[in-house]
């Protein structure tokens, strides 16, 4: 698989920034290409989600499991019967008493070599665009 590796400081503590990425009916609101965030069923740590994203003029609904990691984790998995396999993971550390640092992995795998490449502009911007927005809203929450 192929991997992106981005960090970013967040104005908001470690279980702030958890909170918001474990509120997935909240998506929508913080997310600027998430069009709805259903949750399918919940069992201890694992959320079992449908999520809506808009990229450019198409609109995919999407199967993602979501694992909640207290304190300082969350890792999404989308369904690998998309064209893209693709996992994020996410990690958080205290810098001080209202700040933290937000490091994601994204893991992605296409159906071919040739997809791959063609998708890797596409899953490194989605994935700016993604962290970009945590950090937004974790600091609006502060």
């Amino acid at each position: 698989m192929r991997e992106i590796r981005l960090s970013a400081t967040a104005g908001a503590p470690p279980p702030r920034v958890f909170e918001l990425l474990a509120d997935v009916p909240g998506y929508p609101d913080v997310i600027d290409n998430c069009t709805a965030a259903r949750v399918l069923s919940e069992a201890d740590n694992d959320i079992d989600t449908e999520l809506t994203l808009r990229q450019g003029l198409s609109e995919d609904t999407y199967h993602v499991r979501v694992r909640l990691e207290p304190p300082g984790g969350v890792t999404m998995n989308f369904d690998g019967d998309a064209p893209l396999r693709l996992d994020i993971q996410w990690q958080f550390a205290a810098q001080g008493e209202e700040r933290c640092r937000i490091d994601m992995t994204a893991r992605y795998k296409a159906s071919s070599r040739s997809k791959e490449f063609f998708f890797k502009p596409l899953v490194q911007r989605m994935c700016s665009q993604l962290l970009d927005a945590v950090v937004a809203a974790a600091a609006k929450r502060a």
